[in-house]
């Protein structure tokens, strides 16, 4: 799933109706992919001209590997833990992305963090 979320009014921050229509038209604040298709990923890294990590490179990287820049692109993951339906926490990498103002995230567990900054920024 990719939702894109748009600067508007007054800085309220609101989630485009059509996020790849919304990518590719640029002004983008924050692009937050949960569970993403290769098919968006691949949009995304189109639309900011970046390498997004894919889901083995998360998990495999090291340490002090964590944190880089490539090609005018600052790229971080953390390891977030993470909430399941049922049963105990998870965690897993997320990485946070930033180019030319715009933030990539990109996650496969749940953190509540998430939840709270997507209503605090509206």
């Amino acid at each position: 799933m990719i939702t894109v979320y748009l600067s508007g009014e007054q800085g309220m921050v609101t989630a485009a109706p059509d996020p790849l229509a919304a990518l590719a038209a640029g002004g983008a604040v924050w692009v937050y992919l949960f569970e993403p298709t290769p098919d968006e990923e691949r949009a995304v890294e189109a639309a900011l001209a970046i390498d997004a990590p894919t889901p083995l490179e998360r998990a495999a990287l090291e340490e002090s590997s964590r944190f880089y820049e490539e090609h005018g692109a600052l790229f971080l993951t953390a390891t977030l833990l993470g909430r399941r339906t049922e049963g105990a926490f998870v965690s897993g990498p997320v990485p946070f992305l930033l180019k030319r103002g715009t933030l990539v995230t990109v996650r496969n567990v749940k953190p509540r963090a998430f939840e709270i900054g997507r209503s605090r920024a509206s």
